[in-house]
């Protein structure tokens, strides 16, 4: 084979690689998207206890808007994030507005070690599965976090006051989005 036909070979083998490449890319990227749930869906019911132990469920929210954050005390994107969620709840007027919700199956004491030395305000909820872990400890997912379809932490849902979907986010988000996101669904409809 000539030199000239292996550098045109080489050029097409190239193009090709690089173009599955960028497709793998999108259509990650795609489907990413479409795992959440999606906007004006009802979200999934759920009745949890918090690291002080009083229990907070879907039903406890409805009336009102509420941010759930799905964290996890290894995460260090979670750990950043804490300060912007106790910005966003010091800003809000109800109590709820605001939920974190451990998404790893972490042991109470893990939970309530991050929230302690994080100085969280906002109250967190387990989500534990089967088994539970501690940090540093990666454990599986909780039930309510697998049907709200998380998979990677932080990821943000937004509900209105009648419990259904109305923002989604997932990694590190600023407090001022947080905030304009539940500022939209509170306001009264026209």
């Amino acid at each position: 084979m000539s030199r000239q036909m292996r550098a045109k070979l080489g050029v097409g083998l190239g193009v090709v690689i690089a173009a599955i490449v960028v497709s793998a890319i999108a259509a990650a990227v795609l489907h990413h998207k479409q795992r959440l749930l999606p906007a004006g869906a009802a979200a999934p019911d759920f009745a949890l206890r918090s690291a002080s132990g009083s229990v907070v469920s879907l039903a406890s929210l409805h009336g009102k808007p509420a941010l759930l954050a799905f964290c996890a005390t290894w995460s260090s994107p979670c750990a950043l994030e804490t300060a912007e969620l106790d910005a966003v709840y010091e800003q809000q007027p109800s109590p709820g507005s605001v939920v974190g919700i451990d998404a790893d199956s972490e042991t109470l004491a893990s939970v309530n070690a991050f929230v302690r030395d994080q100085h969280v305000r906002f109250p967190v909820l387990l989500d534990q599965g089967s088994k539970t872990v501690s940090f540093p400890t990666r454990g599986p997912r909780g039930p309510v976090t697998a049907r709200y379809r998380v998979t990677e932490l932080p990821t943000y849902y937004v509900l209105d006051s009648s419990g259904r979907i109305a923002w989604t986010a997932t990694g590190r988000t600023p407090a001022s989005v947080l905030a304009r996101e539940l500022r939209k669904v509170a306001r009264p409809l026209p």
